[in-house]
């Protein structure tokens, strides 16, 4: 499904449980777009500089496993750039003004509840994929964080009159996630009421 909405939605976002994976989806998106199709340019913003890195790890740890030898031109934390195709993975932090400058062929958004400036971010980089795939990813975070930053959840329950297309991923997708697998969890949290139902929703309103 997340394969055929990326092919024909351009305003995606999504409310996802824990650990799904979207990331590493997301991340191949990346690769793919900037390895085979001239002068790409995808971007990504991340809660911070230290989530902005493991992004571009993820893209990095892709294209080296891949069966075929793809030559870089520039491979740094901010920009990685495919010499035969001219295609670019940018990354930068949330702040204000990120995103802004360029014209991407896709943007991700990771973990939109917990960027400090989601609000404003979004004005500087939804012109710069008019054209574009826009993916907004996030958790739901928890109360405090949520109260200061509700953007995400105001964008989410906002579609489609806004828009966007909006997914929701609870915990069983994915795979190996049993009812098993649920209950270790929810003993774990027993001690911090609300939180395995943020953290592993079932439901949309769980999540928030």
């Amino acid at each position: 499904q997340m394969v055929e909405d990326a092919a024909t939605i351009h305003r995606l976002i999504y409310l996802k449980a824990r650990q799904i994976g979207l990331s590493w989806f997301c991340a191949a998106l990346q690769v793919w777009g900037a390895a085979f199709f001239k002068n790409w340019i995808g971007g990504v913003i991340s809660a911070g500089q230290t989530k902005s890195n493991q992004f571009m790890e993820k893209c990095r740890f892709i294209k080296e496993h891949l069966p075929y030898y793809l030559p870089l031109v520039t491979d740094n934390t901010e920009n990685i750039t495919f010499r035969d195709s001219g295609g670019q993975i940018l990354a930068d932090p949330s702040t204000k003004d990120a995103g802004r400058g360029d014209t991407y062929n896709l943007m991700e958004v990771d973990e939109a509840a917990f960027h400090p400036y989601a609000r404003q971010n979004f004005a500087a980089y939804e012109p710069a994929c008019e054209n574009g795939l826009l993916i907004v990813v996030s958790s739901a975070g928890d109360d405090e964080q949520q109260i200061v930053n509700d953007w995400f959840e105001e964008m989410y329950n906002g579609a489609p009159d806004n828009g966007f297309t909006a997914r929701f991923l609870p915990w069983s997708a994915r795979p190996g996630r049993d009812e098993a697998w649920y209950n270790v969890r929810k003993a774990r949290f027993a001690a911090t009421p609300g939180q395995m139902e943020r953290q592993y929703p079932n439901t949309v309103e769980e999540a928030f």
